[in-house]
């Protein structure tokens, strides 16, 4: 149905809301105001455009009023004054209002200082907790309440302000209906205490808060004027201030971006908008009391297609006590009273044809006169349409079949069996419609998988149209049975349901077969929906394949109640319920089955269930298969679901290529595709040919890049390729072949590094993988301190440790490595053919970073980390490795948090790390920013520590990283506080900083700290951040002797990695000496001559 009301709202489609305000002329009648609303979305400090944030249906309140809106936000610190440039640019604004999407922390001394006393121009907040003693000081007490929906109350209707604020809604006595919606999150948060001397109560309310308690009389409209003493007499207000209590809390895992969604009815909107109109009067009313009636606008002709649902909407000022009277033209010769239609809306309903011409006038009356708007004339377009089928479609029931109209149709009609007929035939067991009219279920026997049919509609369907519309009789429409997609779970979401408890989805007349919402999953997992959805119950269905034949254990979690049943066959039937949890956000352990023994390659019913209430919404489903250690989320490839295959289409875009790769190197095959429709999840099934008669599957992921093992000769002339499945579809790549050609060159070293964090360690990193058990051989490794040719013994108790990679052998000495010394490490290496080297290099003393700049800035590329520290967690090793499969790294690539098993969430230190060493001058705050990126829900978090703890200040680094496959971003606010990422170093020397594994899959590009509050990476450099911080390294000495020897003079000095050079004058030209090594015999042949030596 169309609807066309006065008032946009949350209930009304915007395409058809349209507005006619009528308004009495005063003489302070406020029009078109410049707004400033405050808030912590965009960027910090900036004036901007309203943009698109969570609180935005305040700003269309304000803008549908005729006010300008721009939005400020600013510093989070409350330590942070606001500038004087930006003062003045504040008090510019007629109205500043502050609402609930900012961290109350920053109105505290002294930047409180600013927003009361040196803000001058009138100032509105709908944040209650703003107004608290210990923020604002304008109440004196600090008791937060969380309330549900309740009427208001006026406190004085004698008093010509608050008169104003309720003037044109209804009332029972001094009692408005609710102004607030349904409860949003933890709905609107009200104060317990009242306003200081000096402030007024306007409104107040008596509810239940959501703890249980009763409450009376809590103030809801407050007001203030210029020159009141607030906090306890530290401020004295340099202007006006109104309270008024509206918009939602953050839900439960949100955070203080996702607060302040608009609330009101259209009660509460009425009174908010003449609230506003007080506050930019500085309190007094927006009109003379001695002015008589006018209108700011007249009504006009309007014209709306049939079935509109149409309100006329006055809004008046003028001096009270005033009067409406809508008017409707008889048809004759006169308008007459249109008996009860005295309010400020005037109510058509969903107009039909007789409307058509009818006119609409208002009368609105004074104390001090009357006046007659202009005649609005309806013109209602009959609709002469036939109604259409805009879809039929299977389920994945495979027993109903869905058919979606362009607009309501007939229900007695629709839902008449025998209206209906397939080919092939089916049985029709019922035809329900939707109560809007434009979805039909008709139950049948089940489908063929796969299987063409037709639809014929027998007699045709009428619409609801006053003049009867008809879809033709014998109508026809093909649609498919739904065919078996691996890789995927089917996820049905069942809307309207509320509490947190399984029982009420279960026991819905909806479940299982009425869903409201459906799409699919490539793990067995959902995320947080977006936005976010309350009052639902949610439906994973498909099969379940293992992997490998055993035991297995399963475990659920989510949020809220969850269970999961599985079938003995791949028979529906066959469900048993094996796990369930009745909390939100518990580990696994809390929700695990009974171990059972499933076969390899068997399709087993599966069925997960949630219920959401409010706040956050997702489930997550594991299992610990015979192999495993640890729960892990399903992975796509033991997973399977039925699709509709209509209009599903997976184009390959960039084939996988094929190259001449060197013998014990890895490859990475890379792919590119486009689906249909564009939301579809992908999954990527990379085959190797078997050699005789078939590809058979090597790995099943979901991202477009798959990296080989270490390849071998044996591997030369191999064939491969990629299924790109999205549900319903699956697309095969080209074929790709691989020729490897023998490795005839020893490893060498690329380079030796020791920094001061482990100074009795010794890194080494080879340009090829090695052999592991000899790489782990203490006895292949030798350093020697060439300014005394003392060795430094290798520490035979500790076994040298090579990567996962086998490129990179950290071995540790008995001593540590000092400043001012020359070291060389000699190793003897192996690689994966058998070649060998014995090869030396100079041992890098990489240093320590230090901050640098106006803004003490510390930058640092991930891959650069001076120490990673794997740990495990969950029974299994986790780590970070150096990657180059996500395009737009700053670098040369960036870490990935592995392996990546799906939704693992450890706290604070107990998963691996990315360690840099940072010498601080001194104690401070510095404020941390991370690029990174997720492909999803699962992977899309980090912690950020410190000297190996995770202040609550840099937990849950989360917003912004959900990219899916593509993109990078620079975040700094923790999910867990709602505010900015800091560290608060304790004192100045080195301290450790770290990159902590949140959820593996995360991929970290960079970091950046900095003492500078309002300093933002993320427009620098195109987006990659600044450059790095050069190290302060540790240069050793070197030392050139000189002694007598025959004609000559000897010269000796450490010489790996060195240079000798000459000249005929100290300051040059220098030029090399040529095929010189230590120790040199420089001739005495009469000339002077200058030696010196360079390390490069």
């Amino acid at each position: 149905m169309k609807t066309f009301s006065g008032r946009l709202s949350s209930s009304i489609m915007p395409l058809f809301a349209l507005s006619f305000i009528l308004a009495w002329l005063g003489a302070n009648v406020v029009q078109g105001a410049n707004i400033l609303w405050v808030s912590d979305n965009g960027t910090d400090n900036t004036f901007s455009e309203p943009g698109n944030y969570a609180d935005g249906g305040f700003i269309t309140i304000l803008q549908n009023a005729g006010h300008t809106v721009t939005r400020y936000n600013g510093p989070n610190s409350q330590n942070t004054r606001l500038t004087q440039a930006e003062i003045n640019q504040i008090n510019t604004y007629d109205l500043i209002i502050l609402g609930r999407a900012v961290s109350s922390t920053a109105f505290q001394n002294p930047q409180v200082i600013d927003w009361n006393v040196n803000i001058t121009k009138p100032v509105l907040t709908v944040n209650a907790y703003l107004v608290r003693a210990s923020r604002l000081g304008w109440c004196t007490g600090n008791t937060m309440l969380d309330d549900t929906p309740t009427p208001l109350r006026a406190v004085n209707l004698a008093d010509p302000v608050t008169a104003y604020i309720f003037s044109e809604v209804a009332m029972n006595g001094n009692v408005t209906a609710n102004p607030y919606d349904e409860a949003l999150y933890r709905n609107t948060s009200q104060i317990l205490e009242g306003p200081v001397a000096g402030g007024r109560i306007l409104a107040v309310a008596d509810f239940t808060d959501l703890g249980g308690t009763a409450r009376a009389n809590i103030p809801v409209i407050m007001e203030w004027p210029a020159g009141t003493v607030v906090r306890g007499g530290a401020d004295v207000l340099g202007g006006y201030r109104m309270y008024f209590a509206a918009s939602s809390r953050e839900p439960d895992q949100g955070n203080i971006l996702t607060q302040c969604i608009e609330n009101l009815t259209p009660t509460g909107e009425n009174m908010f908008v003449k609230a506003v109109e007080i506050a930019i009067n500085r309190g007094q009313l927006p009109f003379d009391p001695n002015s008589v009636v006018g209108f700011a606008s007249n009504l006009q002709d309007l014209t709306v297609p049939e079935g509109t649902v149409v309100t006329l909407s006055v809004s008046v000022t003028g001096a009270p006590p005033r009067t409406i009277q809508w008017q409707q033209w008889d048809g004759v010769s006169s308008f007459t009273n249109i008996l009860g239609a005295t309010t400020g809306s005037l109510p058509l309903g969903a107009v039909i044809p007789p409307l058509d011409g009818t006119q609409y006038r208002v009368v609105a009356t004074n104390p001090n006169g009357s006046a007659t708007s202009a005649v609005a004339r309806l013109t209602v377009i009959t609709d002469t349409n036939a109604p259409q089928v805009t879809k039929v479609t299977a389920d994945v029931g495979m027993n109903q079949v869905w058919v979606y109209f362009s607009e309501p149709v007939r229900q007695a009609e629709a839902q008449d069996v025998n209206n209906y007929m397939f080919n092939p035939p089916l049985s029709i067991i019922s035809a329900t419609l939707s109560a809007d009219g434009r979805r039909l279920r008709i139950a049948t026997d089940p489908l063929t998988m796969g299987q063409q049919y037709t639809l014929t509609v027998i007699q045709g369907l009428p619409d609801r149209a006053y003049y009867t519309n008809w879809l033709a009789a014998l109508s026809e429409f093909s649609f498919r049975g739904w065919v078996p997609s691996r890789g995927f779970l089917a996820a049905q979401r069942y809307l309207g349901l509320t509490g947190n408890d399984i029982g009420s989805l279960i026991s819905s007349p909806n479940y299982p077969n009425v869903w409201d919402e459906l799409f699919h999953v490539n793990s067995a997992q959902t995320v947080q929906s977006a936005p976010n959805k309350d009052n639902y119950g949610g439906r994973l269905v498909g099969w379940l394949r293992p992997t490998e034949s055993g035991f297995h254990t399963f475990f659920i979690r989510g949020d809220d109640g969850t269970e999961l049943r599985l079938g003995t066959t791949d028979d529906f039937t066959t469900l048993n319920t094996i796990a369930q949890q009745a909390s939100a956000n518990q580990p696994f352990t809390s929700g695990q089955s009974v171990s059972m023994y499933l076969e390899a390659g068997q399709r087993y019913a599966l069925e997960a269930l949630w219920k959401e209430g409010t706040g956050g919404d997702y489930v997550q489903v594991a299992w610990q298969p015979p192999s495993g250690t640890a729960p892990v989320i399903i992975p796509a490839e033991a997973l399977e679901a039925l699709a509709d295959p209509d209009g599903a289409q997976v184009t390959i875009t960039t084939q996988p290529a094929g190259r001449t790769v060197l013998q014990n190197r890895t490859y990475t095959f890379t792919v590119n595709a486009t689906v249909t429709p564009s939301d579809a999840p992908l999954v990527y099934t990379w085959q190797r040919w078997n050699g005789t008669d078939a590809f058979t599957n090597v790995t099943v992921v979901l991202t477009n890049g798959y990296t080989t093992r270490l390849l071998t000769m044996a591997d030369n002339g191999s064939q491969w390729r990629v299924l790109v499945a999205a549900p319903g579809v699956v697309a095969t790549s080209e074929v790709a072949t691989l020729t490897i050609t023998t490795d005839s060159t020893p490893p060498s070293i690329v380079r030796a590094i020791n920094n001061p964090g482990n100074p009795n360690a010794v890194i080494v990193e080879f340009d090829e993988a090695l052999q592991r058990s000899l790489a782990q051989d203490p006895i292949m490794y030798r350093v020697t301190n060439l300014l005394d040719n003392s060795s430094i013994p290798v520490d035979s108790a500790i076994n040298p440790v090579l990567s996962s990679d086998g490129r990179t052998v950290t071995f540790y000495l008995t001593s540590p490595l000092t400043n001012g010394s020359f070291y060389v490490v000699e190793a003897q290496a192996f690689d994966l053919a058998d070649n060998y080297s014995l090869s030396a290099v100079r041992i890098e003393r990489t240093g320590l970073l230090a901050p640098s700049g106006a803004q003490n800035l510390v930058v640092v590329e991930a891959e650069d980390f001076d120490e990673m520290i794997s740990r495990p967690w969950e029974g299994v090793d986790r780590y970070w490795t150096f990657v180059t499969n996500r395009a737009g790294f700053s670098g040369r690539g960036a870490m990935r948090a592995m392996p990546n098993t799906e939704g693992n969430r450890p706290s604070g230190n107990e998963a691996a790390s990315l360690d840099f060493f940072v010498q601080f001058p001194a104690p401070g705050r510095y404020y941390v920013w991370v690029r990174g990126a997720g492909e999803g829900g699962a992977d899309n978090s980090i912690h950020v520590g410190l000297n190996n703890t995770v202040p609550s200040s840099s937990q849950n680094v989360q917003q912004g990283y959900d990219l899916g496959m593509v993109g990078w971003h620079w975040g700094s606010v923790s999910d867990a506080t709602g505010g900015r990422v800091y560290l608060d170093i304790p004192s100045a020397g080195v301290h450790r900083v770290q990159v902590y594994f949140r959820e593996d899959g995360f991929y970290c590009d960079k970091m950046v700290l900095t003492t500078d509050l309002n300093y933002s990476p993320a427009n620098v450099n195109a987006g990659l951040g600044p450059e790095p911080t050069v190290k302060q390294v540790v240069v050793p000495q070197i030392r050139l002797q000189a002694t007598p020897s025959g004609q000559g003079l000897q010269l000796s000095w450490p010489f790996y990695g060195t240079r000798l050079e000459q000249a005929d004058n100290i300051l040059g030209p220098w030029s090399p000496v040529s095929n010189a090594s230590s120790p040199f015999v420089a001739p005495l042949t009469g000339e002077r001559k200058f030696y010196r030596v360079v390390l490069p």
